[in-house]
Formats: C-alpha cells, sequence, structure tokens
C-alpha cells in the first residue's frame, strides 16, 4: 500500500526517484511504522497515518515518516539530505511545471540546476 499511495504524492514521490532512495525509504517506513503491527487493519491505519491520509490528520510529513533516534551518523545524513531535497521539490515543482507547459527552455531559464536534473523535470512533468 505504501508503494501506490506515494506515487500518489507527486512531490515526494519524484524528489525519492531523484535521489533512487525511494525503495529504502518504503522499506524503513514498513520496517518502523508498519510491520510493527500484528493486525492488518492495524498496519493499514498505520499506512494511512504515516502518509498523512488518515481522517485525523491529513498532511504528509517527510520528518516524522524517518525513524531518527535509531540511526547512525551516516543514516542521518543520508536521510537529511532526501528531507532537503524533497522540500527543494515542494517549493520548486510548480514553477518548473508551468514553464515547461509554457514551453520555456528550463535549462537556460534556470542555470543554477544541472542539465541531468533538468532533464529528469521534463521526462516526469510534460
Amino acid at each position: 500500500m505504501i508503494r501506490n499511495r506515494i506515487s500518489d504524492m507527486r512531490n515526494v514521490n519524484l524528489a525519492l526517484k531523484w535521489c533512487k532512495a525511494k525503495e529504502r525509504w518504503i522499506n524503513h517506513v514498513y520496517d518502523n511504522f508498519i510491520n510493527i503491527y500484528v493486525e492488518k487493519q492495524d498496519r493499514y491505519e498505520a499506512t494511512r497515518i504515516t502518509l498523512g491520509l488518515s481522517s485525523k490528520d491529513r498532511d504528509f510529513n517527510f520528518h516524522s515518516t524517518i525513524c531518527w533516534d535509531n540511526l547512525d551518523d551516516y543514516d542521518t545524513k543520508y536521510w537529511k539530505s532526501i528531507e532537503g531535497w524533497i522540500e527543494w521539490f515542494d517549493e520548486n515543482i510548480e514553477s518548473f511545471q508551468q514553464d515547461i507547459q509554457n514551453g520555456i527552455n528550463i535549462v537556460e531559464q534556470y542555470p543554477t540546476i544541472s542539465s541531468k536534473l533538468a532533464t529528469y523535470l521534463i521526462e516526469n512533468l510534460s
């Protein structure tokens, strides 16, 4: 269910794919927040809460999906980096999509982003 639902969260999904961290994040969430429950309904509810899909909490918070207390220094830096990319995609994706739809060359418009990232955005937002 996590894999299917994260695809609906475009900015997070694109950021995780860009960082090649989607599978690792899914495994982390499942191991630390979902698989701790025995009952199927409890796992279902935990998934909905973790992804911000519950009736009580409708906001996704990437930071709260990482079990920070159990991480070593390397993993802490890794997930903080991923979190930074998710925030970057959240802040910038709409303007990139609008520019792409309007036919603006984002490589020329945004010279500070790499051509690899520009190509990724064009392929995924067109």
